[in-house]
């Protein structure tokens, strides 16, 4: 009984705590990044266009956050890539195509990446050796780690959101990637991602307690 309402009391706090992050993170998007929102239209190819700040900062950093992983801290490429085919077909199943643009429900997004990015980093194998072993005493929970998933994570909401676009470009008379500036999907997915790494670890460190 002790231990059930332990387990109770941890799922509620858990719950709560993802609703006012995501509370908080849509008062920052409101007061901040609308307000200072800026915008700077680069022509791809003929009405084509895509968003400096939008667009092209995220995709950057997450390219520099992919060599620093790989050369620095060792992870392996072919993990990284492996993964993030998953991770595209993530973006594909949260966004939706409108007449003017490529909407994404990038809080769900974020949420899936990052419960894949957990299980990459946190468990020696990946996620496939995860699911055929489901050994949950053999997932690693240590700083190093959950940093990597930071870095991750990021890198793969904001490349994901770009290669989604990207495949829409071709059926557009008229496209511009990124064209809400600091509010468009691609850097928002990115951004949201500490908050969702910190409560998908949280769940699956809960789901750890239980089998212990």
């Amino acid at each position: 009984m002790h231990k059930t309402r332990k387990i109770v009391i941890l799922v509620t706090a858990l719950f709560f705590l993802a609703l006012f992050g995501f509370r908080l993170f849509d008062m920052f998007k409101d007061s901040t990044l609308s307000i200072y929102n800026v915008h700077w239209k680069i022509r791809i190819i003929r009405e084509n266009f895509i968003d400096f700040y939008g667009a092209i900062i995220p995709t950057v950093f997450s390219l520099f956050i992919l060599f620093y992983m790989v050369y620095f801290r060792k992870f392996p490429f072919r993990n990284y890539v492996s993964h993030f085919l998953l991770s595209i077909a993530f973006g594909f199943m949260t966004s939706r195509a409108s007449p003017n643009a490529v909407v994404t429900f990038y809080k769900l997004f974020a949420l899936l990446v990052s419960s894949l990015v957990v299980f990459i980093t946190f468990y020696d194998g990946g996620l496939l050796k995860f699911l055929k072993s489901r050994d949950f005493h053999r997932l690693d929970f240590t700083k190093r780690n959950y940093f990597n998933a930071l870095l991750i994570a990021y890198s793969y909401a904001s490349l994901s959101i770009l290669i989604v676009d990207l495949a829409y470009l071709p059926f557009a008379i008229t496209f511009y990637i990124g064209a809400m500036g600091l509010t468009d999907g691609i850097i928002l997915s990115g951004l949201i991602t500490p908050l969702c790494v910190t409560f998908a670890t949280l769940f699956v460190l809960f789901l750890h307690e239980m089998r212990a």
